[in-house]
Formats: structure tokens, sequence, C-alpha cells
């Protein structure tokens, strides 16, 4: 199919490939071409190591840990909490205590270089731990804790303990927290949070060339990402129409201070998303005095500055980062790569002991372009001009008003511009030309009471603006029957509104037991509809170590504004809804081993289908094509369901080793518009990921992941059918009935430190695909041959990054 293709790219020679899920181009072989740049930066990149290796190593100087304690609701430093540090890894240095100063803040000085776990406690509060805190000489660690509030008769019958330390995420069903090392040490995630986070069990495995989330059978649309409580639309260069993914994250991970990754059943105070909710928490900047970073990976080349203002009330962050790879491509004089950069920003401001303010801002531009000349030159069958440009920036009020009320709100602004256009090499026809604009204002308000007798209530609301401008030209094509779609232009703009209003209160009736009961009403403006969405969660310590969490609720979402500008005869149509059920246990039978078993069942209701193609869902469009397509009618009676059970057992960093076990079984189905159930396309049916690390000497931390998920359904071609029209045509009679092969990835990772009197060298090696499996990415019709091809996923690619801290 010439006017509908996926987006998908090459992370090996940075080749964008189109490929079809009813036909395509030939892919264009990158071996002994750009995958040498790679070697040659892997090259360099060594050089670098090893020159390292010859620096000075001090290890007379002692490490400084320095840290703040917040209040998870107002964002206030907390006084009085004991910090205790205790050495892991045979760190020579016994354990110590401190006291938080009335701003929340700690120091530890004189610290034997080191990895240490931190545990907070403090009457009042859930106790927390944090693991594999690393402190080396010359550069002081930093480290941001924040404390979850307990009701008031808990505070007087409970000493607060790391047994009694359950926040949110911990009572929350499916719902996952990673802080610490295991953010940016996890081997294939390359600094990429997306990736990180498709380690974790619950989430499809469909093509490794893009980082799209597809969690427990859902669409890649239906995850909302929230950064220090500001809503971002997506989080990735070269992101795809209507998905959460792209070629490469664009955050800077080493500002990450914690991530939460809410796989369903999540709180009332999140809505217009029916699978997943991923909080981060950016850390704040240095407070003493400036410091600076360099730092080169995969992504690119940059460097950053952070520091203190308004005379230690205040800090701010700036980091800047552009890729390399079209830079080598033109010194070599051969080849394409993409160039994309991006500029992080963060401020923050203490207005008083009550209240601060917050200011973020994370700007990103895309480019991959190629004319038809080179092209040729280069054996491409296509011409390309692929551009994105994105920009969100947020204010977030931070405000505790009494001992028992405090509020969040913030402001934000995003934009989006996204221009791709393809032309065939040979005929210089147009196959496609999409030019649309997104801007989103939003406005977001949450407040929190913590009341007597065991209960703490959490109400707000949010108010969503998006403006949609659209021109978009689809050259001729040909649909997955053999007929021949003309030619047709898409223009206009519209404006929707999203507002919700918001409750939830958590009681505990008696120590072990937490209920949580919310609701939420929704106004979408382009329907005139207003729904309600309840939810309750339980959570159960039956015995210390070891709960039962259950969740129950409906999440609904309104169909992406791309679809309803492109389709108008979509936008009367009801909103589709979720209803998730989802039952967790949890137990640590011993100290850092602890095991989860989680058992959901999602179901959909008001699932998008189109007559127009009656056996594919409409919202899996950007899983196969990379983008919407255009339907001139779209129903709104369609169902499905995603059903599984996910099993983890986890090592927890400390000591010598570390690892993650994770299995998930699952079904995800459709009922297509002839009333046939079928396998959805990220319906793997069994993804398995294991993850070891072990740490040598101190310095060295080794990694192992190894990925292995079953094939996702196609439907096979209609070989005489194909060969006539030298295009790919389906067998219709037999949709979804073939499967991929079964995927298998392997990762290592190296990291080392190397420790100066003033600074930190930290240095990591990593291989992907290390056995260099051909994993299937898609069958599609090779018109130059006339005949069946294929394309495959990553191959084998050596990758580096150093990050300087000074």
């Amino acid at each position: 199919m010439a006017g509908a293709g996926r987006l998908r790219y090459n992370i090996v020679g940075m080749t964008r490939v189109r490929s079809f899920r009813s036909g395509g181009e030939k892919p264009v072989s990158s071996a002994g071409r750009i995958p040498a740049v790679f070697i040659l930066v892997f090259v360099l990149g060594a050089t670098g190591l090893a020159a390292g290796s010859f620096c000075p190593d001090d290890k007379k100087n002692a490490g400084t840990l320095i840290g703040y304690v917040l209040d998870y609701d107002s964002r206030r430093g907390i006084v009085d909490v004991r910090v205790t540090l205790v050495p892991v890894d045979g760190t020579a240095e016994s354990e110590r205590s401190v006291i938080t100063d009335k701003g929340g803040a700690f120091v530890f000085r004189d610290l034997p270089e080191g990895a240490y776990t931190c545990r907070f406690d403090r009457e009042g509060y859930f106790g927390k731990i944090v693991e594999r805190i690393k402190v080396a000489a010359g550069v002081p660690a930093r480290l941001e804790a924040d404390l979850v509030r307990l009701p008031d008769p808990i505070r007087e019958e409970v000493t607060v303990t790391a047994e009694a330390g359950r926040d949110k995420v911990s009572r929350t069903a499916g719902a996952v927290s990673i802080e610490g090392e295991r953010l940016r040490q996890t081997p294939g995630s390359v600094d990429d949070v997306s990736r990180l986070v498709k380690s974790m069990t619950g989430l499809s495995q469909v093509n490794d060339l893009s980082n799209e989330l597809i969690v427990r059978g859902g669409s890649p649309w239906e995850n909302a990402f929230y950064i220090d409580q500001i809503p971002f639309f997506d989080i990735n260069h070269f992101q795809t129409q209507g998905g959460s993914g792209g070629l490469i994250g664009l955050i800077n991970a080493s500002w990450v201070r914690s991530l939460n990754f809410y796989k369903g059943g999540f709180s009332a105070s999140y809505g217009d998303r029916m699978s997943s909710v991923i909080e981060m928490a950016f850390r704040e900047g240095e407070r003493e005095r400036l410091r600076g970073q360099i730092d080169l990976n995969i992504a690119g080349f940059g460097g950053g500055i952070e520091g203190p203002f308004l005379h230690g009330r205040g800090s701010f962050l700036l980091s800047v980062k552009r890729s390399y790879h079209d830079i080598i491509t033109n010194l070599i004089g051969y080849g394409v790569a993409p160039r994309f950069g991006d500029v992080h920003f963060k401020a923050v401001a203490d207005l008083g002991s009550r209240h601060r303010l917050e200011f973020l801002n994370v700007n990103a531009d895309s480019l991959m372009a190629y004319d038809i000349e080179r092209a040729v030159a280069l054996g491409f069958t296509r011409a390309l001009n692929y551009k994105t440009r994105q920009n969100t920036a947020g204010l977030c009020w931070y405000a505790g008003w009494s001992e028992t009320y405090s509020s969040v709100t913030t402001l934000s602004w995003s934009s989006y511009r996204n221009i791709d256009e393809l032309e065939d090499a040979v005929s210089k026809d147009a196959l496609y030309l999409i030019d649309e604009k997104i801007n989103i204002a939003s406005l977001r308000h949450v407040g929190t009471f913590i009341l007597g007798d065991r209960i703490r209530a959490l109400f707000g609301f949010e108010t969503r603006v998006e403006f949609y401008d659209f021109d978009n030209t689809y050259g001729e094509s040909y649909n997955p029957y053999g007929d021949v779609l003309p030619e047709f232009v898409v223009r206009g703009d519209m404006r929707t509104t999203k507002a919700a209003a918001f409750t939830s209160v958590d009681w505990t009736p008696s120590r072990p037991v937490t209920i949580s009961l919310g609701a939420r009403v929704d106004h979408y403006s382009h329907n005139q509809s207003i729904e309600a969405s309840p939810r309750l969660a339980v959570s159960w310590a039956i015995v210390p170590r070891f709960t039962i969490k259950a969740a129950a609720g409906i999440f609904r979402q309104a169909i992406p504004t791309t679809i309803l500008g492109i389709s108008a005869g979509t936008r009367d149509n009801r909103n589709p809804y979720a209803v998730h059920y989802l039952l967790g246990v949890s137990n640590e039978p011993a100290d850092g081993l602890c095991w989860t078993l989680d058992v959901y069942d999602k179901q959909y209701r008001r699932f998008p289908l189109t007559p127009e193609e009656p056996d594919f869902p409409v919202l899996d469009s950007c899983v196969d094509y990379g983008l919407y397509r255009s339907f001139t009618t779209v129903t709104d009676d369609g169902r499905a369901y995603s059903r599984g059970l996910e099993f983890t057992l986890e090592k927890k960093p400390g000591g010598a080793w570390h690892g993650i076990v994770g299995l998930n079984l699952f079904r995800s189905r459709f009922r297509d518009i002839l009333g046939r159930w079928r396998d959805r396309l990220n319906d793997n049916r069994y993804v398995v990921t294991m993850i070891g690390g072990l740490r040598l000497a101190r310095r060295w931390n080794l990694g192992l992941r190894w990925d292995l998920a079953g094939g996702v359904p196609y439907t096979p071609f209609d070989l005489e059918r194909s060969r006539e029209f030298n295009t790919a045509v389906l067998d219709t009679a037999q949709p979804g009935a073939a499967r991929y092969p079964d995927y298998s990835f392997v990762s290592l990772r190296a990291d080392r430190e190397f420790r100066f009197k003033t600074s930190v060298l930290l240095a990591y090696v990593s291989v992907l695909n290390a056995l260099n499996r051909k994993n299937v990415a898609r069958y599609y019709w090779d018109r130059i041959s006339n005949n069946l091809g294929v394309i495959y996923q990553s191959p084998i690619l050596p990758v580096f990054g150093l990050e300087y801290r000074f």
C-alpha cells in the first residue's frame, strides 16, 4: 500500500524504513555503509575509556551526600526526619544517622567512597528506603526523598519503620516505582525512559525499532505522561502520530529522580487515558554552588549547568543536547542520518516556608530529510522530508496552607508541529504530505486534606483545550484488498475542550487495611458528552510483608484529536472506555527479595471500527501504519478485551548482585465489524524479561538483559493477486491467521566510574542484540522484485555513554 506507511527507523544506520501492513518498499540494507559510522564512534568511545583509566584516582578524598526530605503532597521540607545511612558492598564505614533541619535538608560528610542505602523515619509519616546511592570524592552526591503522611490515628499507634512504609505506589495494584541507578543502568535502555519502562511486565513487544509503549493490550495512544505534575503529550523525538513512542526518547535521564508507573487502576485524579499513567519527578539543581556536566551517548552530545539563586532559596538546571550522527555522515560524505536535539530547563523557588514554585520547559527538534537526487544515489526508492518540533512549558505551585491541607496547581502550554512528506524517487509522485499543528493549554488543581478518624481526602479539577490544524494530502494507493484508492486531500482546523472534576478518599478502618474510593466526571466538547467514572481500590496487609491489592474502575478517553479532525464523521461518536478489574499479591520473604503476582481483566466498550477495513481496529493504525488513516465512516459499537497474568521476582540492589525475572501471559482480542473475534496486533501471548546485575570491585557494574516474546499476528498475503497487481494484497479469508516468529533480544552492559579530586567520570559500554538475532519486524511486498520481502528489527549494535560531572 503506497499511501499509508508506518514510520520506522533503523537505529543502526539511522535510515528510515517504510514498512506496510499490506505492502511497502524494499528495505535499504545498511551493512557495510552507515553502521561503520557507529563502529567508528564506538572505537572513539572505547579509546576515551582507555585514556580515562590512566587518570589519577584519588582514594584519600572523602565523599559528601546532600539531600532534602519533602512532604509528598505539599512539597514542603520536613523537619526532624531521622536519616540513616547504611553502607553496602563492603564499604568501610559504619552506619550513620542525622536529623533534617527546618527546611528538610540533611548532609553527610567525610564518607568513604562506595554505595549506601538511605532510610528515612519520622513520626506521622510512612517510612522510606532508597537503595544504591553512589558516593564519590569530589562531587557531592544528591538525594531527594518524598514522604507520605500517615492518617492521624496511625501516627500514634505505629512505630514507623521501613516495613510500615507503604506509600501511594505500593498500595496500588499493578503499580511500579523506580528510583536510583536502575533508571540509568538497565541494559538495553540506552538512557531512554520509554525503553526502560518496556523492561517491566505488562508491556507488549511488537517492534524494537520504536520505543512505543503498549500496556496490557491497549493502544500506544492510551498512556499519559506527567513530569513534575505537568502533563506531556509525548516524550520522544520523531514521535508517532497518535502514539506514545518514537525513534528515541528526549527526556534527560540524568535529571529523573524517580518514576512511578501505573499499569491500570490509577487514581481518579488522572483521566482521559484508558491504560497507564507514567509520573516522573526531576531532581532540583544544586543550592550551594555552580556545577556542570558534559555527556556523550547514542542520543548525542551535550552538557548542562546547575546552581543556586535567590541566595540559596532556589535553584536551576539547564541542559542542552544535539545528535552527532548527521555530522559524521557529512564528514565521510556518505549516507543519511537524523538530526535531533533538545533543551531542558528547570527552576525552583521557595516562596516562604509554605509555598514553592517550579518552572519547567522542554524543547525538542527532529529532522530527517533527503531529496530525490540523494535517494537515488543511495539506492533508496523514496525521498523523505520529516520534521517534528515540540515544546512544553509549565508552572507548578505547591502550597502548604496548613498542617492538614495542601494543594498542587499546574498551568502548562504544549505545542507540536509535524511535517512528513514522502515521494517516490522513480516516478517523483508524492505518496503523502502530512502537515499538522497541535497546541494544548492545560490547567490542573489537586487539593489534599489530612482529616482525623483515619481519612485522607483528595479533590480537584482540570481543563484542557486542544487546537488542531491540518493540511494532509494522500496520494493514490491500494487498500489491503487490491482496490485502488484515489488521491484525496483533507484540510481544516478544530478546537476541543476537555474538563473534569474528581475526588477520592483513602480510608484506613484498621492498621493493615486501606480503602480508596474515587470518582471523576468528564465533559468532552466534540460530542457534548458528560460521563462519570467510579473507581475503587483496596490494600490489605494480611501479615507483615504480605499484601493483597485489588482495584476496579471505569477509564474513559476521547478519540484522538487527529482522528476527529481528519475523519469528521467520528465527532458525534460516543467516547470509548475500558473497565478494569485488578487483583495483586506481593510478598517480601526476606530483606531485599520480593515477588508480585497480578491478574487483570480489561474490557473495552465503544471500540472504534470502520467498514472500510472491517477486520482492522482504527486505534491500532499508529501501531501498524505509524499514522492514523482517514476513514469516511467510523462506528462506535466495537468491543475488545485484554486479560492476563503477570509475575515478577526481584532481588533488589544491595550486595554483590541484583536481578529481576518478569513473566507476562496475556491475550488481547477485538470483535471486528463482521462480528468475528480476532487477535490484536499487540497480542504476543507471552513476554519474558530477565535482567541481572553484578557489582565488581565497587566501581564496575555488569548487566545482562534477555527479552523473549511470542510473535504477533498478521494477515498473510494473497501471493497470486499480489503478483498480478505488483502490490500487497492480503488474504482476507485468513485475517490475522499467521504469526511472526518468536522474538529474542539479548543486551549487555558494563558501567565504570572514574573518580578524581573534584569530579567524576561515568562511562558505560553496551551491546544491543548481542547474539545478532534476526527478529522479523514484518513481511512486505517488494515491488522491485515483485515478490515477498522481509524487514528485520534492530541488528547487533555497540553503543557507549560518557558523563563527566564537575
